[in-house]
């Protein structure tokens, strides 16, 4: 648990610290490899592995709108909260809260890139 508090805190002072998109991401991905290895699951640790990977792009994109990086850090230090608590309830609505905190970001500035799309990606052969 205190490695896991240990990157929440990394991660506040990194987004405080205002040191970039890219430098941000890369202390939030130790946040989440520091719960990876608490879970103590492989299985988990693929399945995050490769979702990280997908998403990345969006996760960028999202961390660059204005105010989403210090909610995002409000988000993960609820989260730390909780499952230093053991609380699993509160765990799974912070992640769902912050996955469509995150999503919103993402399609908010999707939007104002490409207004004609309104929101929606094209479909491309």
């Amino acid at each position: 648990m205190e490695r896991l508090r240990a990157a929440t805190a990394r991660f506040r002072e990194a987004t405080e610290a205002q040191r970039g998109t890219r430098a941000v991401l890369a202390v939030k991905n130790e946040f989440y490899d520091e719960l990876i290895k608490g879970a103590r699951s492989p299985v988990l640790a693929n399945l995050l592995g490769s979702l990280h990977a997908r998403v990345s792009v969006l996760r960028a994109t999202s961390m660059s709108q204005p105010g989403r990086a210090l909610k995002a850090v409000e988000e993960i230090e609820t989260l730390t909260d909780a499952i230093a608590r053991r609380d699993t309830k509160a765990a799974v609505k912070v992640c769902t809260t912050h996955i469509k905190n995150a999503a919103k970001a993402g399609m908010r500035d999707s939007a104002e890139t490409h207004p004609e799309s309104n929101g929606h990606r094209s479909a491309r052969l």
